[in-house]
C-alpha cells in the first residue's frame, strides 16, 4: 500500500515512470515491478520516496512562503468567478481584489467567502454605534420587463447562495438555499435580510475562512472598513487563543499615510462614489475627524474624488457590470489631474494616493507613472499584511560589521557554529 502511495505521488508530480530499457519512443514497453530482481524494485521504491518526499517537501514550503488569503466578499458580486448561471458575467482586469490572478501575481494563496445578505447597499449605509446595520441586505434574482418603471429588466440569476467561489481544490462553487424566503413585487424577486441576518451571515463566512485556517482576512470593498471591528470582534470570539489578522479596507491605512506626506501636501483618496462616501460619514470611514477632509479648512490634509461620473467607470461600478478599461484608463487620469490643479491653485500638492474601490489597483501602475507619487490601493494592502506573515528570503542571520563596512558572507558551517545550531542550515540564494 505504501508503495503504491509513493508512485501515485511520483506520477503526479513527474507525469509517470516508464520502467524500461533504453529504446525508441514508439518501441518502448512498460515493464511491471513483479518482473525487476528485488535489488532493482527496492532501488525503484527508494527512488520514487525520495522524490515523493521532495514534492511534499516543496509543497511545505510553498506553503510556508505563500501566505493564504481569505477575501470577505459582498453577495451580489455577480461577478464572480463561479456565478456560471449569469450570461454575461462581469469582466475586469488584473488588479481587481475579486480576481484570483491578482493573488496569485503576487505569489499569495487565496480563498473567497461570500457573505449572506451583505450588500454594497449594506456596507455604503455603514453601521450605528452600536453595530446594527442601517440598511437591509437586498438580493434580487429575477426582474421582468415592466413598462411603469426604469428599471430594465435583467437577466435571470439564481436563487441559490453561492457561498464560496474560489476553492484550493478546483473552481465549483459551493451552492445552498438562502436562509430567508423570497418575495415577488411588481415582477421583481428578492430576498431581504435584516441587521441580525447579515450578522449572522458575516459571522458564518468568518468561521468558514477560519476553519480553512487562512493566514489573515480582507474584504473586497473598500466601504467594508466600517465593519473592521465586527469582524476583529467575530475573530476574537472565534478563536481567542489564535490569531488572525484581519484589514478589511484600504482606508484603513489613511491616518499612516497621512503621517508621511509633507507640510501643504494632501492624501487624494479616490472613490467609486463621493456621494455614498460622504453619506457614510468620512469619521466613520476614515476613523479620522471631519477637519481632515474640510475643503474650507486650510489644514485640511485629505482630498475625496469621487469617480462615479465617469463614463464606462462609475455605473458599471455601481451595478457590478464590466467597466470600459480603455475608457476608464484614459478619463480617470484627467479627472486626477484637474483635481491636482485645483489644489495647487490653493497652495497644496498632492503627497500620496489612496484608492478606495477594489477596482482600481488596476490603474495604480498608471497613476504611479504620470503623477509621480505613492499610490496605496486594495491590493497594497493585501500586501503589507502578507509581506509580514511570509518568510523575507533576502535576509538571515548573518554577522554584520560594526562599523558598517563590507563583511566577508559567512558559510553555512561558519553560520551555524556561532548560531549553535546542530545542522547546517541551507544557504540562501
Amino acid at each position: 500500500m505504501k508503495l503504491a502511495v509513493l508512485i501515485a505521488a511520483l506520477c503526479a508530480s513527474c507525469g509517470g515512470v516508464i520502467l524500461s530499457a533504453a529504446k525508441p519512443r514508439a518501441a518502448r514497453s512498460k515493464i511491471s515491478m513483479s518482473q525487476l530482481s528485488p535489488k532493482n524494485q527496492a532501488a525503484i521504491e527508494a527512488n520514487i520516496e525520495r522524490k515523493a518526499g521532495q514534492v511534499t517537501e516543496a509543497m511545505q514550503e510553498y506553503v510556508k512562503s505563500s501566505p493564504l488569503v481569505g477575501v470577505i466578499t459582498l453577495d451580489d458580486a455577480k461577478y464572480c468567478h463561479d456565478d456560471i448561471h449569469l450570461e454575461d458575467p462581469k469582466q475586469w482586469a488584473v488588479g481587481d481584489s475579486d480576481n484570483r490572478q491578482s493573488y496569485w501575481l503576487l505569489d499569495y494563496r487565496c480563498i473567497f467567502q461570500r457573505v449572506e445578505g451583505l450588500t454594497f447597499d449594506v456596507v455604503k449605509a455603514g453601521v450605528t454605534d452600536d453595530n446594527i446595520f442601517q440598511a437591509p441586505g437586498v438580493i434580487i434574482t429575477h426582474r421582468t420587463a415592466n413598462a411603469a418603471t426604469d428599471k430594465k429588466p435583467m437577466i435571470e440569476y439564481t436563487d441559490e447562495y453561492i457561498e464560496a467561489h474560489s476553492k484550493m481544490t478546483g473552481n465549483k462553487s459551493t451552492q445552498r438555499e438562502r436562509a430567508v424566503s423570497p418575495s415577488t413585487i411588481g415582477g421583481e424577486k428578492s430576498y431581504t435580510y435584516n441587521s441580525d441576518l447579515v450578522h449572522k451571515g458575516l459571522e458564518r463566512a468568518v468561521y468558514k475562512l477560519l476553519a480553512r485556517n487562512v493566514s489573515f482576512i480582507v474584504g473586497d470593498c473598500g466601504f467594508d472598513n466600517g465593519i473592521q471591528t465586527i469582524i476583529t470582534k467575530i475573530i476574537a470570539d472565534a478563536r481567542p487563543h489564535k490569531r488572525c489578522p484581519c484589514l478589511m479596507s484600504p482606508l484603513t491605512m489613511l491616518p499612516t499615510i497621512l503621517k508621511m506626506i509633507a507640510e501643504k501636501e494632501v492624501v487624494l483618496v479616490l472613490t467609486s462614489n463621493s456621494i455614498s462616501f460622504n453619506e457614510h460619514g468620512f469619521k466613520k470611514l476614515t476613523g479620522l475627524d471631519d477637519t481632515f477632509g474640510d475643503i474650507l479648512n486650510s489644514k485640511q490634509t485629505v482630498s475625496v474624488l469621487g469617480l462615479q461620473d465617469v463614463e464606462g467607470f462609475g455605473n458599471p461600478v455601481a451595478s457590478g457590470d464590466s467597466v470600459d478599461l480603455t475608457l476608464s484608463q484614459r478619463q480617470i487620469p484627467e479627472i486626477i489631474s484637474a483635481r491636482m490643479k485645483n489644489l495647487t491653485a490653493e497652495g497644496k500638492a498632492v503627497g500620496a494616493i489612496l484608492s478606495e474601490c477594489s477596482e482600481l489597483p488596476a490603474y495604480s501602475n498608471k497613476f504611479r507613472e504620470k503623477f509621480g507619487v505613492p499610490v496605496f490601493d486594495a491590493m497594497t494592502a493585501v500586501s503589507f499584511v502578507a509581506d509580514s506573515l511570509k518568510p523575507n528570503l533576502a535576509y538571515n542571520a548573518s554577522a554584520v560589521a560594526d562599523d558598517g563596512k563590507p563583511f566577508k558572507r559567512e558559510t553555512p558551517s561558519e553560520l551555524a557554529e556561532r548560531m549553535g545550531w546542530k545542522e547546517e542550515p541551507k544557504e540562501e540564494l
